[in-house]
């Protein structure tokens, strides 16, 4: 894969868009890569390929001190903060949390305030100290993601569903979304409008009460997913991995980046 001296296995999971910089970033196992979509230049700023998987990636970039703070958490049970210096450059490492099962899922909500998943099922809320149990799923929890307003959760997990929480009140349901056929892969929210995506190849558009309002056929199972301005940003698997663009008013598929 670009910037690896041997390739890595895929799939590209999880990937977001940069919050200040025209670029995307995701990860392909321990590694973190990143995409300037103007220079169309890649860069790793974490990461050698020698640890386990990363399977969660979320930015923060607060304004007011002038600061972008990465999260990244997977398979070494480790929660961590990085500090960007400079786009594309090495991250810092801030602040760290040990967990007794493998993460799945984390993402910052509007506070700093880190949500995160386990293979277990439990989504816990994190800001220094213990966690604080949010809710608990009989399945492996795959991706989160929350409401602009901050006011509803999104929980995508293993059994093809995708689950509208109150937020932080999280045992109250405001709906499901059902349609997907394979386990959810990622989530994403812009305005009051919820994207999904599956392993069955399908990217399914919601609204926030579990009503389908539109659904695409790709060619491959889709591995990670970010939705901004209209736009989807995914990862695809499959006949060869990609990266691609797809425009939710028109349908239209772009490839940014392909493996080959």
């Amino acid at each position: 894969f670009i910037g690896m001296s041997k390739p890595l296995a895929l799939p590209v999971v999880p990937i977001v868009r940069h919050p200040t910089r025209p670029a995307v970033v995701w990860a392909v196992g321990s590694c973190v890569f990143f995409y300037d979509l103007q220079q169309k230049t890649c860069a790793r700023p974490l990461g050698d390929g020698s640890s386990s998987a990363i399977r969660a990636l979320d930015a923060r970039h607060d304004a007011e001190r002038g600061t972008l703070t990465w999260l990244t958490a997977g398979d070494e049970k480790l929660l961590t903060t990085w500090l960007e210096t400079e786009a594309g450059g090495q991250w810092q490492q801030q602040e760290q949390l040990s967990c007794q099962k493998k993460l799945t899922a984390a993402i910052f909500d509007g506070d700093g305030r880190i949500i995160f998943a386990d293979r277990f099922g439990d989504v816990c809320r994190w800001s220094g100290g213990e966690p604080e149990l949010l809710s608990s799923h009989f399945a492996i929890v795959t991706a989160l993601a929350l409401s602009p307003c901050q006011r509803f959760l999104v929980v995508g997990d293993n059994h093809e569903r995708v689950r509208i929480s109150c937020y932080p009140e999280a045992a109250e349901i405001r709906s499901f979304c059902f349609g997907h056929q394979m386990q959810i892969t990622a989530v994403a929210c812009e305005k009051d409008l919820l994207l999904s995506a599956s392993a069955d190849g399908t990217l399914r558009l919601w609204n926030l009460d579990g009503e389908e309002q539109k659904c695409w056929t790709l060619d491959a199972p889709i591995s990670c997913l970010s939705y901004e301005n209209g736009t989807a940003v995914l990862g695809l698997e499959a006949p060869q991995a990609q990266v691609a663009q797809l425009k939710v008013d028109t349908g239209q598929v772009d490839t940014l980046i392909s493996e080959a």
